[in-house]
């Protein structure tokens, strides 16, 4: 018996990282989990474009670890468990209203939200265009928004639920990010 035996997990950003071992984690606990990331596929390619440049060996020992929502989803239902991958962008309402509704249509409700995808592309205030900004804070802040609107009333009307908004120590500033870390500083 897991201690959230039955409850129903959404877990943005879960193709990869953080979020992906949350979403493992969830389901080994009982958790039903919706995974989540932009699109199929993963790559060495940041959201600006350049690629990430690594030795042979360290991208050999990444590259296992690389995978989008499907391959999180199917992670868990090899080891027994129940998920579901959607492809969405938090960065937009209809991405996160997606979410939550395959959630309500496969298992009728939600229990817990973790609000952990984000977009981290590269640039200083002065020469980071304008729409990268949006996407960044839409996809951290304003995509953690969006979800808890579009989650709440269900986990009200059901009595349970449990918001997990995942931010890093980003918040301080990190050199060349400024998006990300005005966007992690608001959640």
């Amino acid at each position: 018996m897991g201690q959230f035996d039955g409850r129903v997990a959404i877990v943005t950003g879960s193709g990869t990282g953080i979020g992906h071992d949350l979403a493992v984690y969830l389901a080994s606990e009982g958790c039903k989990v919706v995974t989540n990331n932009r699109k199929p596929g993963s790559t060495m390619q940041t959201h600006d474009g350049k690629v990430v440049k690594l030795l042979p060996e360290d991208e050999a020992r990444i590259r296992p670890i690389m995978g989008d929502a499907e391959s999180t989803a199917n992670e868990i239902i090899a080891a027994g468990g129940e998920a579901i991958p959607v492809y969405a962008s938090v960065a937009s309402p209809e991405g996160c209203k997606k979410l939550v509704d395959a959630a309500i249509e496969k298992w009728g409700r939600v229990d817990i939200l973790v609000n952990n995808g984000a977009s981290t592309w590269t640039g200083n205030v002065k020469d980071m265009p304008i729409d990268i900004w949006d996407v960044c804070i839409d996809s951290k802040l304003s995509g953690s928004f969006y979800l808890m609107h579009y989650a709440l009333p269900y986990m009200i009307e059901q009595g349970y639920g449990r918001i997990l908004n995942v931010a890093s120590n980003a918040f301080v500033g990190l050199m060349g990010m400024a998006a990300y870390s005005a966007g992690t500083c608001g959640v």
